[in-house]
């Protein structure tokens, strides 16, 4: 029986060790311990994500939100603390919270999520080490580079609305079915079949075709809209298998009619009685509510011991 020279099987045990070695690498990468969602958005638009996990906290109540991001990464963090009142068995339970983050370019950032004491964010600051674990990928993409897009970006929140799908290689020739809409979380999906109709003659003409879906009514709120495109199986041959996954489609805002920029005029205290006005400020937003009289967002002037107003900055202080 012949036997192998030394160094080929060296090398081979080489290789096989640098497999082994190779393999849990790409487990570690591909396992985070927390996980966020979604995993895509759309670049230039402020959006949020939803970030999930295990902790020892009982019933965990956050605050002091704040997102960071540079270098291909997106540190999240937030105060975490323990349910004064509720009743949990020993060990890890599960958790999710939501995230605003502001708008990213276009790129791949690597997402981490810390979940701080409240001493971390008391004067003097306790002195402990910030640990913070992986939450995983988000891609975030051009709106150039989506294979569809939709209209309208912005709608109204609490209502139901219609929602044009525009692909690049729709013509008139295209006739859409089995039309279907639904919300998970932050997340808007939408799923059409569609099917050549060959009699078709399509105008020379510059023209947006594409399906139009009745979603429900959203939260205030950003949401990713995602696509599937099933595809339409014909009684002469074979029916192709669905292997194209979701696609995304771009971000849709969602806004509370009361909702106004910063570059708005101010209402009058008498346009103003009796409503909630939202507007954003810097590093965060502000709600006020009038009863009546006039009052600066300072919560002064008018009618003392009314409606004070509130403001939530970036960083959860008010």
């Amino acid at each position: 029986m012949r036997h192998l020279p030394s160094l080929p099987r060296r090398a081979f045990h080489r290789a096989i060790a640098a497999a082994l070695l190779a393999g849990a690498a790409c487990l570690a990468q591909t396992d985070p311990s927390a996980a966020v969602a979604p995993r895509e958005a759309e670049s230039g638009i402020a959006f949020r994500v939803t970030v999930s996990g295990k902790t020892t906290l009982c019933n965990p109540q956050f605050s002091r939100r704040q997102a960071l991001s540079g270098n291909g990464t997106l540190d999240l963090s937030v105060m975490a603390v323990n349910d004064p009142v509720a009743k949990c068995t020993a060990g890890e339970h599960d958790y999710h919270t939501d995230f605003e983050i502001p708008a990213l370019k276009a790129g791949k950032y690597a997402v981490t999520i810390a979940l701080n004491p409240a001493c971390l964010y008391e004067t003097p600051m306790c002195k402990i080490a910030v640990i913070r674990e992986s939450a995983g990928d988000l891609v975030v993409r051009d709106s150039a580079s989506l294979a569809y897009a939709i209209r309208p970006k912005r709608v109204a929140a609490g209502k139901p609305f219609e929602l044009f799908l525009t692909g690049k290689d729709f013509t008139c020739g295209n006739v859409f079915s089995d039309l279907s809409a639904a919300v998970d979380g932050n997340v808007v999906r939408v799923r059409f079949t569609d099917k050549p109709n060959p009699a078709a003659l399509c105008p020379a003409v510059l023209k947006d075709y594409g399906p139009t879906f009745q979603v429900p009514a959203l939260a205030a709120g950003t949401y990713q809209v995602y696509a599937l495109r099933s595809p339409y199986c014909s009684s002469a041959g074979p029916c192709p298998l669905a292997l194209v996954a979701p696609q995304l489609s771009g971000a849709l805002a969602a806004e509370g009619a009361d909702a106004i920029a910063p570059s708005s005029k101010a209402l009058s205290p008498a346009a103003a009685a009796g409503r909630a006005v939202r507007v954003d400020a810097r590093g965060g937003k502000v709600t006020a509510a009038w009863k009546g009289g006039s009052r600066d967002l300072t919560g002064k002037g008018g009618h003392p011991g009314k409606t004070h107003p509130r403001a939530d900055r970036a960083d959860g202080t008010r």
